[in-house]
């Protein structure tokens, strides 16, 4: 209802009935003018019209609609923040708005366009809006963060956390697909093994890990099969990559010890429950001989070491054992035999060696040989040496500037009370000769005078079935005439071998000889041939006695 003054109600009464006015209601009118305009107006009991001012009269006034500018960039309204362009708030997630520097920040809104807090998916990747950002709250951050108690990593290009394997810094990290950075957990990575550490970082270089040492590259992937140098000291890492450690270990085809803590022991003895080893400088086990503080010491193949006494076998070498481990070395009889053990120990096989002032050699069995003709041959000139302490020839081959030192062989013989001592050359040779008595000998060769080498004297004039059994059964004592008796198939060997001129000595001395004294058969008195005379050996076969 339209409002109007006293005095104007009045007039407009008055013109109203003028121009027919169609009633009135004192209480309640609608005037209606001629124009057909009506006009509701409401009266007060009072006589008053509502708003009516009775002391002033005003004319109506109307205010114009005031039009609004649309809202554009944050602005803070009751229920929060939000983003505007052209009056619309901003919706969505990982909007990219840029601040008064041209600087762009991603931040994401819901339905309503209120700023999102906290870790947000988008597109399978997982962003953080954190409020802490003071000038910029809401905004997507990058970096290392912390977020209930679990770390990430979010892209400082993109805002996306880390997931995978990643290299930040000089570091290596592994994030779940949660963006979660895994810490004290082993992660294989493309067929490559790596442990995370309580900082999260790939562990490098020699690390303890549930009591056990493992090595990792300087990119943190996990060594396996294979030696490897850390701060001075050397480790093997297994099949596992688990360092050795508190034990003898096998590598290839060598044995190395690692202490408990897991480094290679070098020159020590280590003793173990299943024997003793000694790791030299490399580091790997000894095998065979060693000579360790001036003493020999042998091992096995696997690297104990040897402590049988003995003869002992060891990777077909053969030692003379010492119960302590040690092995015996140089020139040294075993029962009836001599045999030489070298430097390190081993026996010496099909070899020379020098003894004593004698060039000795030794047989595939170890043993000194006692002749060795068939080894040297047939040689241009021989030495011969008659002892008559011993009643034993020995026949000496030369052994270039060194002289006659090689003994070829050794035989028993008597010689007499009346056989010169001195230096004498062979004069001749025969082969029957009529001795004293009158009796006679084969294979004579003239040493001094009527001193000869012969065989046991003969009965009858060139009968070899005619020995004197007695004599032949003397051999080895003192009872020639003076001669040298020896049995026929020595005194062959002379007489095939020493040319005319060869140089005999005659010594009457104890430890001369280089060999034992050899022996003869004891013949019965029906065995009338000499067992050693290459024409009689027939008979023997006949009588099956030699």
């Amino acid at each position: 209802m339209r409002k109007i003054g006293k005095g104007l109600i009045l007039t407009a009464l008055f013109a109203v009935c003028t121009v027919g006015m169609v009633g009135v209601n004192l209480n309640a009118a609608t005037l209606q003018n001629k124009d057909q305009k009506s006009y509701d107006i409401e009266i007060m009991t009072d006589g008053q019209i509502p708003g009516a001012d009775s002391s002033t009269t005003e004319a109506p006034t109307t205010e114009e609609p005031t039009t609004e500018a649309p809202k554009n960039g944050w602005v803070k309204e009751p229920d929060g923040r939000k983003y505007y362009v052209n009056g619309v708030a901003k919706t969505g997630s990982h909007v990219a708005i840029k601040d008064s520097n041209g600087k762009k920040y991603y931040y994401s809104f819901d339905k309503k366009g209120n700023l999102v807090y906290g870790l947000v998916k988008v597109n399978g990747k997982l962003y953080y809006h954190s409020s802490s950002d003071k000038k910029h709250p809401g905004a997507a951050v990058t970096g290392w963060q912390q977020i209930k108690g679990k770390k990430y990593y979010f892209s400082k290009k993109t805002c996306a956390a880390y997931t995978g394997y990643k290299k930040i810094g000089n570091s290596r990290y592994f994030f779940d697909s949660k963006g979660r950075m895994l810490t004290k957990k082993w992660k294989t990575v493309e067929k490559r093994k790596y442990y995370f550490g309580k900082d999260g970082k790939a562990e490098t270089g020699l690390v303890k890990i549930s009591g056990k040492k493992y090595y990792f590259s300087k990119k943190g992937v996990l060594q396996k099969s294979k030696f490897v140098k850390y701060k001075g000291k050397k480790y093997y890492l297994g099949k596992t990559g688990k360092a050795a450690a508190g034990e003898v270990r096998k590598v290839n085809s060598s044995y190395y010890y690692f202490n408990k803590s897991a480094s290679m022991i070098k020159s020590s003895w280590i003793k173990t429950s299943k024997g003793k080893y000694y790791f030299g400088k490399s580091g790997k086990a000894y095998t065979g001989s060693h000579k360790i503080n001036n003493k020999v010491y042998v091992f096995r193949s696997n690297g104990t070491l040897v402590t049988q006494s003995g003869l002992v076998t060891i990777s077909g070498k053969t030692y003379y054992m010492n119960s302590n481990g040690t092995a015996q070395t140089g020139y040294k009889k075993i029962g009836d035999a001599y045999y030489y053990f070298g430097k390190d120990g081993v026996m010496y096989r099909k070899k020379w060696a020098y003894v004593g002032g004698y060039k000795f050699y030794f047989c595939s069995n170890g043993k000194r040989a006692v002749e060795v003709d068939d080894v040297i041959g047939d040689q241009d000139a021989y030495e011969i040496i008659i002892n008559k302490k011993t009643n034993v020839v020995t026949v000496y081959a030369k052994d270039g500037k060194n002289g006659y030192i090689i003994p070829v062989r050794a035989f028993i013989c008597s010689t007499g009370v009346s056989t010169p001592l001195g230096t004498f050359h062979t004069q001749s040779r025969y082969r029957w000769h009529e001795l004293m008595g009158p009796c006679w000998g084969q294979w004579c060769s003239g040493i001094y005078e009527g001193y000869l080498f012969h065989s046991v004297y003969y009965n009858d004039v060139n009968n070899n079935n005619a020995l004197s059994v007695n004599a032949y059964n003397k051999l080895g004592t003192t009872c020639s005439h003076g001669c040298v008796r020896l049995t026929a198939g020595d005194a062959k060997w002379i007489y095939d071998h020493c040319s005319v001129g060869t140089k005999v000595t005659i010594i009457n001395e104890s430890g001369r000889d280089p060999f034992p004294k050899p022996t003869a058969y004891k013949l019965p008195s029906w065995h009338t041939w000499d067992p050693t005379d290459p024409n009689m050996q027939y008979k023997c076969k006949q009588k099956g006695c030699h």
